[in-house]
């Protein structure tokens, strides 16, 4: 700030653009000063100067007060008031709605609440709070526009644009992490990528080959595996808790060896190849092919599909939906045969798919069609005359062929009340059947 004293002539009228010091001042300058200058601040008070004061300007904090003899402005005496040492505000309460004119850089400080007040941060409308490094643009616009992502305003992201080597841990303790791998082969147990709720792995063309319980990627919700690098991208371990596991090949391919899930669903997309050696499941969903191009190769799948004895009309400990997976379930300590009841009619259907062995007693002349009888599964049919005995009974198949018996067709005990047990096998080509007479 500068002060430039001008002459005045006593009628009032300024001597515009002269500059004057106080060696210049005559009597009429004189004459107005007799009547006293008012230096009034911000508080709106005044202080009267009259003749033989001064006008101090004193410094204070932060505050520099310097006065300079300026010879190009006629030696008028000018006096700067400037800031000077730290800026900023020292307190923000006056101010109740405070903004930033830029990013909030705390300076290695921390943001407390000492008196166990909450601490809120609002993202109003389509805003976002993001804890973590949530500058990659591809995830922060996928988790904003997917519909199942839409509206998850608290974002706890790390994107690991530091690309970790291989043979190293990487716990990050986040929400959801990218992590972009730098490239290099490992067959180190040490490649572990855990402690995330949402895992996203760009394996750049590495290879980590390296297996057991705690290598890979593991303890996470769910897995985002994909490949940006030329050569292939292989991982020997993948884990992934109550959730699916997604691979994109974006420009090579991946092979994983074996895939974990508690509730686990593997889906692929990309125009390149997928190689997946074993997927392991409970509650288990299979695969899903969205490339539209690529091929996925899958040598084992095993799935288990758990539910306990009152969850539903049928609980199931270990299921398959399809005939042809193959079971191996080494030594049985306890084993029984559902038994389904069949009603006694001309024509009676033994649907094999309801259970493996079928009851009836029989009243009348019966012709029974055993239906869904698959490659390598054998039926069991307990036949009991009733009352009247003499009940005579023909076996046919779904096939429209004849159940093949040693000797020809069988001729069922005529006694009332007497059992008789057949059973058929299905080769492949015939159905096989015997009978056992007159249980007693």
């Amino acid at each position: 700030m500068a002060i430039t004293l001008r002459q005045e002539s006593q009628n009032g009228a300024s001597t515009k653009g002269s500059a004057l010091t106080f060696a210049e001042l005559d009597n009429n300058f004189i004459h107005f000063m007799t009547n006293g200058i008012t230096v009034v601040g911000d508080d709106s008070t005044g202080k009267e100067i009259t003749l033989g004061n001064s006008i101090k300007f004193a410094g204070g904090d932060n505050v520099t007060v310097t006065v300079d003899e300026d010879s190009a402005a006629m030696g008028a005496t000018v006096v700067n008031i400037s800031a000077t040492g730290a800026s900023g505000l020292a307190n923000v309460v006056e101010d109740t709605t405070p903004q930033l004119g830029g990013d909030l850089d705390v300076n290695s400080q921390s943001i407390v609440s000492t008196s166990n007040g909450n601490i809120q941060i609002d993202a109003d409308g389509t805003g976002w709070v993001v804890i973590g490094n949530g500058t990659d643009s591809d995830f922060n616009t996928a988790y904003s526009s997917a519909t199942h992502y839409h509206n998850g305003a608290v974002q706890f992201y790390q994107n690991s644009s530091v690309t970790p080597g291989t043979g190293t841990r990487h716990y990050a303790n986040s929400r959801v992490a990218k992590i972009t791998l730098d490239g290099s082969n490992s067959s180190s147990t040490q490649d572990r990528y855990r402690q995330h709720q949402d895992t996203w792995v760009d394996l750049n063309g590495s290879e980590l080959t390296g297996t057991g319980v705690a290598t890979g990627i593991m303890n996470t919700m769910g897995v985002y595996c994909e490949n940006s690098g030329a050569s292939a991208g292989i991982i020997s371990e993948v884990k992934a808790i109550n959730a699916e596991g997604y691979l994109a090949a974006n420009n090579g391919t991946i092979q994983v060896t074996n895939m974990y899930g508690v509730k686990a669903n593997l889906a692929v997309e990309g125009t390149n190849d997928h190689t997946l050696s074993n997927a392991y499941g409970f509650a288990y969903n299979g695969i899903t092919d969205d490339s539209g191009g690529g091929t996925t190769t899958i040598t084992n799948d095993y799935g288990f599909y758990y539910g306990n004895s009152s969850a539903g009309t049928n609980a199931y400990a270990f299921y398959s939906a399809d005939d042809g997976a193959k079971s191996r379930v080494g030594t049985l300590q306890r084993y029984r045969e559902q038994i389904n009841a069949l009603t006694s009619s001309s024509t009676i259907t033994v649907d094999c798919n309801l259970s493996p062995v079928h009851t009836v007693t029989l009243g009348t002349n019966t012709e029974f069609n055993i239906t869904n009888l698959s490659t390598g599964q054998s039926v069991t049919l307990i036949i009991t005359q009733d009352g009247t005995g003499s009940r005579t009974a023909t076996f046919g198949t779904d096939a429209s062929t004849a159940v093949k018996f040693p000797g020809g067709a069988p001729t069922l005990s005529t006694a009332a009340s007497s059992i008789d047990v057949v059973t058929v096998f299905n080769d492949g080509t015939n159905y096989l059947g015997n009978i056992a007479q007159a249980f007693a």
